[in-house]
């Protein structure tokens, strides 16, 4: 209890327009573990269908646990200033998310779950290690303000572009989704299926419409494993079945590199 004391620099209700609401301010540096995170998370039963800010900074851990999709009504969710590298599956049941501030992480990749916020109007991703950004973030229809500066190694769409802002950035993903690999289906999960690849959602968009419209309590559900190790490792488990070859359906030409492939200009064949 008392490090549960140290940890939780902040945690108040009060009533604002006849409602109840909280907020909790996490001192990160004392969370040495995702295990104690859990823990504090877990001893908040009482508060957490009330939470609408949360906010840790400065933990050296490379996750938050499961168990923050319980604090379904978060607006504000500030991790910024952690190591975190990917966001649980559960991360998807913050339908009501609003504010989400990733910045100076460790995030090489943007997990799929983050572009499945209906409310999301601001996305803070500033100072991580990202490579790409997913063509999924258009599903953020609400989103107004969009950071990726500081991350030096992105490559599709291209850096300049994303120092451009958000409406750049979004007019090359609306760009790329266009192109089609017209080698797709010669993918072996495709074979003797007449169905185009690109007309196919992938296993991790069918998981997470199933989580968001299923009314099974998922949190304490257990997960098949398979399918947590999509929802979880999604860019490790799509790297093993991508083919070392793409062709554009277009203008017919041959890429070896998927960032190529997606931001190459391209001209239909006469």
């Amino acid at each position: 209890m008392e490090f549960l004391s140290k940890a939780c620099r902040h945690l108040k209700s009060k009533e604002r327009n006849s409602k109840e609401s909280s907020e909790i301010d996490i001192d990160g540096k004392q969370i040495k573990t995702g295990l104690q995170l859990h823990n504090l998370l877990s001893s908040c039963t009482e508060q957490r269908l009330h939470v609408q800010r949360f906010t840790m900074k400065g933990a050296p851990i490379r996750s938050i646990p499961q168990c923050i999709g319980s604090f379904v009504n978060i607006k504000y969710l500030v991790l910024s200033g952690n190591r975190i590298e990917y966001l649980p599956w559960s991360i998807v049941l913050l339908k009501k998310l609003e504010h989400l501030d990733l910045s100076d992480n460790c995030m090489t990749v943007i997990s799929p779950m983050l572009c499945y916020f209906p409310s999301l109007k601001i996305l803070d991703l500033s100072s991580n290690a990202l490579e790409s950004l997913p063509t999924d973030l258009l599903n953020l229809e609400a989103l107004e303000t969009f950071n990726v500066c500081g991350n030096n190694d992105i490559k599709s769409p291209p850096l300049s572009t994303c120092h451009e802002g958000k409406e750049a950035i979004f007019r090359a993903l609306g760009i790329r989704r266009t192109r089609v690999d017209a080698l797709a289906n010669w993918k072996p999960y495709y074979q003797g299926n007449k169905t185009k690849a690109s007309e196919l959602n992938s296993l991790v968009k069918l998981c997470i419409d199933c989580i968001i419209e299923s009314e099974i309590d998922f949190l304490s559900a257990e997960i098949p494993p398979v399918v947590k190790t999509y929802l979880t490792e999604t860019k490790k488990q799509e790297s093993s079945l991508l083919p070392n070859l793409l062709k554009c359906s277009e203008c017919e030409r041959y890429f070896s590199k998927t960032f190529i492939f997606e931001n190459h200009d391209c001209q239909r064949k006469s």
